[in-house]
């Protein structure tokens, strides 16, 4: 039961009129070709305010992530393992294991979010930047240091190097 494709169609044209065919087929309780033809061809004002009242929803559906939990997502990092893994002294290798992760996790973070979250404007960047980050955050409380160490890092960073707001001059 395939519909032909009729020229100048959209591709909205298309899905409107597949959902009608579909709608009507179901609300006639039969799936025979001639009854979903009747319906396709005598467009009834059931499923004209179906267009209507349907494009919200299907644009909610659109905007709106399906099994979206109500808790967060837990933290790849909180600050409390960023200061633990980059101020211990590396005793074995599980610690130098741990400071090199942390590193590698700061390092991402500054190069995702240059220019967008703090800006160098030309300025050199300290190669002890995480250095400085967890000394910083080794100030905090227990309670602060629970969150995400992106956020906590960053906030850091941006104050050091912030980004010129709109309509300053650099």
């Amino acid at each position: 039961m395939r519909q032909e494709r009729q020229w100048g169609d959209t591709m909205s044209q298309r899905v409107w009129r597949r959902i009608r065919r579909t709608v009507c087929a179901q609300l006639q309780g039969r799936w025979n070709t001639s009854s979903a033809y009747q319906c396709r061809a005598t467009r009834s004002a059931a499923t004209e305010s179906m267009e209507v009242s349907l494009c919200p929803l299907i644009l909610l559906l659109a905007l709106v992530p399906l099994g979206a939990s109500a808790e967060p997502h837990p933290p790849a990092m909180t600050g409390e393992q960023f200061v633990r893994d980059m101020v211990a002294m590396p005793k074995n290798d599980l610690a130098s294991l741990r400071r090199e992760r942390a590193m590698g996790y700061m390092d991402g973070l500054l190069d995702g979010t240059v220019g967008v979250r703090w800006c160098p404007n030309g300025q050199p960047v300290a190669h002890e930047l995480s250095y400085e980050a967890a000394e910083q955050m080794k100030r905090l409380s227990p309670r602060q240091l629970t969150g995400s160490a992106a956020e906590l890092a960053l906030s850091m960073v941006s104050r050091i190097y912030p980004c010129p707001t709109p309509g300053s001059k650099p």
